[in-house]
Order: structure tokens, then C-alpha cells, then sequence
């Protein structure tokens, strides 16, 4: 099949010209703003629960990593568009505004690359050693006891097992794991994906898309967190081992082991800090963005977040109420747009706010009652609104109206009650727990998903994407 080229040419033209209108976008319409509309448009519906969300610098492709252990690519700028639509009976099941089906462009499998020393199977078949096929009495060469026939069950077992070695190459065996944590390179040239086991692949994206080029392996737990340094020469990761490592892309070894936390780590997220009013590279807008200096927020379950400088070894703040009353279960964490405050969602229904230069507690909020844990938190660029995802609704809150400041003393003792700060509803999900949030950085996009993150949580298996626009009055 030909190609025109000059067919080739206008559509990388059009793609062009379609990223930079995004990123010539007003800066101001989106920082200064009074408030934000957010409406769902597509959907991106999966056989199982979503843990992680990731996409590229330009949103030009987006990345899911499901609980079924597949790792799914979607054409985000086709998708949001309205490239493809939803049949009439599709329409039923979400809400009005979702007229769009995402575009799906490939998948591979999250398999982790298991050498002889940690074989799998052999536990799962047993190390006993059976007859080949066509040799149903062979004996024990160790033994030489009589000759056993085999059963059809045993026959069947053996000829997965010989289809199995027959099927590697490189490696002796292959096992699939949920993708429970998940970031991608800004330019997708590579992806880091995290395993049950505690092994973090890392892929190639652009060429031998999903070929797997190393293994970090010093998790003995579920790696729960990814996240990319400013630079992409580095990268954290939170696991279910309690442990947070900084790792080397440039030698695949740890950096920093911060050992401090107490149970397994939930969230992590870089500090935003204005470094430039445009991209050095582009001459395009930007907003506030992680930097090489950037601290690194990192939270667990059992409620306590602490900030960390990659210099040290120890915490340079510890966000934790010292109390036995003290809220339990936090799953997310969050910087202010401007990275002087930290959001904190909490099991009981609330969101801590912190300030961290002080790092002291300002105020909780509270959500409705009924409203369930809340699951994730993401704070919007004019610092005036967070998004807020619970077991009921996804969240708007305004942090300017009808502010209220208690001391820590009243909020532990409860007398004075919880101030409230007015919010609005965004449609979407409903009734399950919301995984990821991601922002995009112009602001123009948003996509949630619905996973447990191994938490056995009940979810929705949809991926939402939503468009936003800012409000001046």
C-alpha cells in the first residue's frame, strides 16, 4: 500500500498546529480564573479496574495500566475530538455529555521477566519431575522406581509446562502481574510500570513498543507509586514494602532508601515551583512545574506524609498531627499550585490542609456525610479550587468561599464541628473508588479512573476524559 506523502505532510501539519494552539493557550485564563466547568465527553471503558493513569507532555498519547495486567495505549487527541462515538445503547450507561469512545491503539502485557533462580512455575507444577510426552512410564532417573503411569490431569499439567519453556527464549518464564503504578517518558521514548512482586519494568514506547529493556528489582512488595524527576534522568517509587527509593535511570541503581514510614506508601508527588514564565524550549506558556530542586511528597496508609530533599537522607518535614486521634487511612496527597500547601485525603470523609513552611495543620475539610474515604485529591491552578474523588462523587471544591480557620485542638476535640467550604459535583463516576486523577499541564484536559490499586476496593472499570474551561465572573 502507497503512501502519499504530501497526505502524511498536512497531517503532521494539522497535529502541529493543534499541539500548539494548546500551549499558546492564556496562561491567565487558566491560573487567574474564578472557577472552573469540567464535563466529561469520552470514555474509555476496560475489562477490569484502572490503577494508573499516564500521558505524555503534549496529551498526544495516553497510557492505562489495568488490574487484568495490560498496559493500553489511546490516541488522546482522536479521542477527544470525536473520532469515534458511542452507539445509542453505549450512551445508557454513562451520563449525558459522554457521546465519545476513546481511541484505542495497542496493548502488551505487564509481564515480568522471571529468570531460573525465581522460578514461579515450578512451585505452582510442583519440582517433581514427570514423563515426557509419549513416554507415560518413564521411570525416575534419581530413584529408578518402578515405572507410573500418568493421569490425564498430570498429562495435561506437563504439556503446559513444556509449552511454557517452549515459549521463552531469553528468560525461562514470564508471569503477568497487575499494573499497579505507572509514568511515562514526556516525549514517550520509554515507561516505567510497577509489579506485584515489587519489580518495576522499564519499556520502550516509540520503537519495540513494549519490549522490555531492564528490571529494578530491590521492592519485596507491591509498587504502588511512579513518578519521573523534572530531568527524567531519575525516578521515585513508593512500595508496599514501606520503603521509597530514588532510583538512576543512567545505571538502574537506588539513589536514597527513605525508610521512615510505618505501613505501605500510597501517593507520591513533586513539588511545583515557578521557574519560568515560558518554556525555555517552545517559548510556550507553561504553569508551575517540578524542578531538579523540587521536594518530593510522599504519603503512606497510615495516614502520615512526610517531605523529603534528595540531599538528605532524613525528612526536612513531617506533616503528622501528634495525636492518637489523629485521622487514619490516607491513599492521596497533593501540592497547592504554587507548592506552599499540601492536601491530605483522609479515610473519615476530610482533606487536611496543610502549610508547609510552617508545617503546620491550617483546617480540615469536610465532606458530606455518607460520602465515603476519599480516594484522591488533585488541586487546580488558580489555588482557589481542588478536585476531590471519593466513593460518591468526584468533587469541586472552592477554597476562597466561606473560609473558616480551627486550630488543631478543635479539630481533634470536634466541638466547634468541621468548616465547610462550598463545592460542586463533577459528573462522571459514581459509586466506586476513583484511582488517578491527571491534569494535564495546560489544564485544558482531565482524565480519571476507576481501579482498587489492590485495595479490594469496588470499581466502576471506566476511564473518563473531561475538558476544562475557566470561568472569569
Amino acid at each position: 500500500m502507497e503512501v502519499d506523502e504530501s497526505d502524511s505532510d498536512v497531517e503532521d501539519l494539522e497535529l502541529k498546529q493543534y499541539i500548539d494552539e494548546i500551549y499558546q493557550s492564556r496562561v491567565g485564563d487558566y491560573t487567574k480564573c474564578k472557577t472552573y466547568d469540567i464535563v466529561p465527553n469520552t470514555v474509555a471503558s476496560h475489562p477490569s479496574g484502572i490503577s494508573s493513569v499516564a500521558a505524555t507532555k503534549h496529551m498526544r498519547w495516553l497510557y492505562t495500566g489495568g488490574e487484568d495486567g495490560e498496559i493500553r495505549k489511546y490516541d488522546f487527541i482522536n479521542s477527544i475530538n470525536g473520532q469515534s462515538l458511542l452507539t445509542q445503547v453505549q450512551k445508557h450507561y454513562y451520563v449525558e455529555s459522554v457521546t465519545q469512545n476513546a481511541v484505542f491503539v495497542s496493548s502488551w502485557e505487564n509481564d515480568e521477566y522471571v529468570p531460573e533462580e525465581d522460578d514461579y512455575l515450578l512451585e505452582k507444577y510442583g519440582k517433581k519431575k514427570v514423563a515426557l510426552k509419549g513416554d507415560e512410564t518413564k521411570k525416575d532417573d534419581k530413584t529408578g522406581s518402578p515405572p507410573v503411569k500418568l493421569s490425564k490431569k498430570e498429562l495435561k499439567i506437563e504439556q503446559e509446562f513444556n509449552n511454557e519453556m517452549q515459549n521463552q527464549t531469553e528468560y525461562l518464564y514470564r508471569r503477568k502481574s497487575p499494573v499497579y503504578s505507572l509514568d511515562i517518558h514526556s516525549q514517550a521514548i520509554f515507561g516505567l510500570s510497577g509489579f506485584k512482586s515489587g519489580t518495576i519494568n522499564l519499556w520502550t514506547l516509540r520503537h519495540d513498543e513494549g519490549t522490555c529493556h531492564h528490571s529494578f528489582r530491590e521492592h519485596t512488595g507491591i509498587v504502588s507509586c511512579l513518578k519521573l524527576s523534572a530531568d527524567e534522568k531519575s525516578f521515585a517509587s513508593g512500595s508496599w514494602d514501606k520503603t521509597v527509593k530514588i532510583w538512576d535511570l543512567n545505571n538502574g541503581e537506588t539513589i536514597h532508601t527513605y525508610t521512615e514510614h510505618k505501613t505501605q506508601i500510597s501517593s507520591l508527588a513533586y513539588q511545583p515551583k515557578n521557574i519560568a514564565e515560558n518554556d525555555p524550549v517552545t517559548d510556550s506558556p507553561i504553569f508551575m512545574r517540578p524542578t531538579e530542586d523540587s521536594l518530593l511528597l510522599t504519603t503512606s496508609a497510615d495516614g502520615k506524609t512526610y517531605l523529603w530533599d534528595k540531599r538528605s537522607s532524613t525528612p526536612a518535614r513531617s506533616l503528622v498531627l501528634n495525636d492518637n486521634k489523629t485521622p487514619p487511612w490516607a491513599l492521596s496527597s497533593c501540592w497547592s499550585a504554587d507548592g506552599s500547601i499540601v492536601y491530605i485525603g483522609r479515610r473519615n470523609s476530610t482533606v487536611d490542609e496543610w502549610d508547609v513552611k510552617e508545617g503546620k495543620l491550617i483546617r480540615q475539610l469536610s465532606l458530606p456525610k455518607g460520602s465515603g474515604p476519599v480516594y484522591n485529591v488533585k488541586c487546580l491552578p488558580n489555588s482557589k479550587q481542588i478536585i476531590c474523588a471519593s466513593n460518591d462523587n468526584i468533587r469541586m471544591w472552592n477554597l476562597m468561599e466561606n473560609e473558616t480557620v480551627l486550630d488543631k485542638e478543635h479539630i481533634l476535640s470536634n466541638k466547634l464541628g468541621v468548616p465547610q467550604v462550598s463545592f460542586i459535583i463533577i459528573p462522571g463516576h459514581h459509586g466506586g473508588m476513583i484511582s488517578e486523577i491527571y491534569i494535564d499541564p495546560t489544564c485544558r484536559f482531565m482524565i480519571t479512573s476507576s481501579g482498587n490499586r489492590g485495595w479490594e476496593e469496588k470499581t466502576t472499570n471506566i476511564c473518563l476524559f473531561y475538558t476544562i474551561k475557566p470561568i472569569k465572573n
